[in-house]
């Protein structure tokens, strides 16, 4: 490397195994919710080096379409810019974000990046923050952040999305693996919460979440849902039929992932790829699969 001192994270995504948003809060203009977070093996990477001058890049497959100004790792930058001076040999950093993750689908990589990079500079660079500048950065971050910050595997979050509880003792299936199906269409975050505001959408749990959470796996299909499950399917209607054929080949529970366009499906076992596909139609970049540990 040359001297360089080049420090790298991997930042994961995460699927909402059920999401209900409850209200919008005015006094913070964000909206209020429950759900349950689950960690998934699909990476960004960030990568950080100490330089001259302040920036931050976006490479990779899954770049086309993000505006780095408006980025949640430009926030971290411009927040850390603002706040640190004369650290290293030289006084700023360079950003480099390897996306894997795709954004727009609700998977949650935009937050996973800005906690990531947070991460690196406390952690790796040593740049001292108190636990309250913490929540201050992370809260320009994303709702998601704090879960991604905790490192979690599964988690309540609830609020604004700044309260994260682990679930303990919460088990999958054994040999669980989900597969995800990635449409080419994307749903921004602000947009999807505004229409929810704009009609009032909000939902009320069914029950206590210490009882949502202890309902046994074949009850989740029955109870747990996604608030945004009506906008998504009138913005992209073909959600209503991949998940009839995710059930149809042996799904045991599918959802929708946070605000976005992305459908997920729980198997035991591996579930069968091909047939997926055929019936889908989806080419075989939208389609991927990892076995959930959890």
């Amino acid at each position: 490397m040359g001297g360089r001192r080049v420090l790298t994270v991997l930042a994961p995504a995460k699927i909402n195994l059920f999401l209900w948003v409850t209200g919008f809060d005015a006094g913070c203009a964000r909206h209020r919710l429950v759900s349950l977070l689950c960690w998934i093996p699909w990476y960004d990477a960030v990568e950080v080096e100490l330089s001259d001058r302040w920036s931050c890049v976006f490479l990779g497959p899954e770049r086309s379409g993000i505006v780095v100004e408006e980025s949640t790792c430009m926030r971290v930058v411009e927040w850390f810019r603002s706040r640190v001076e004369g650290v290293g040999s030289g006084g700023a950093i360079c950003v480099r974000v390897w996306k894997g993750i795709p954004h727009g689908t609700g998977l949650g990589g935009a937050s996973s990046d800005g906690a990531a990079l947070v991460r690196v500079l406390v952690d790796g660079l040593s740049w001292r923050l108190s636990e309250g500048e913490v929540q201050e950065v992370l809260k320009r971050v994303g709702s998601d952040s704090v879960f991604f910050w905790k490192g979690y595997s599964v988690a309540v979050v609830g609020g604004v999305g700044t309260e994260v509880e682990p679930v303990e003792g919460f088990r999958l299936p054994s040999d669980t693996h989900v597969v995800l199906l990635v449409p080419d269409v994307r749903f921004r975050t602000a947009e999807m919460y505004g229409l929810l505001r704009a009609r009032g959408c909000y939902e009320a749990l069914p029950m206590s979440v210490g009882d949502l959470v202890r309902l046994s796996w074949e009850e989740w299909r029955k109870v747990w849902r996604n608030t945004f499950w009506d906008i998504a399917v009138e913005r992209l209607p073909v959600l209503e039929k991949w998940r009839a054929i995710l059930y149809e080949l042996g799904a045991w529970y599918v959802n929708l992932t946070g605000s976005g366009s992305v459908l997920f499906g729980l198997f035991r076992g591996r579930a069968p790829l091909v047939e997926i596909q055929r019936k889908t139609g989806l080419s075989w970049r939208q389609i991927r699969q990892f076995r959930l540990r959890v």
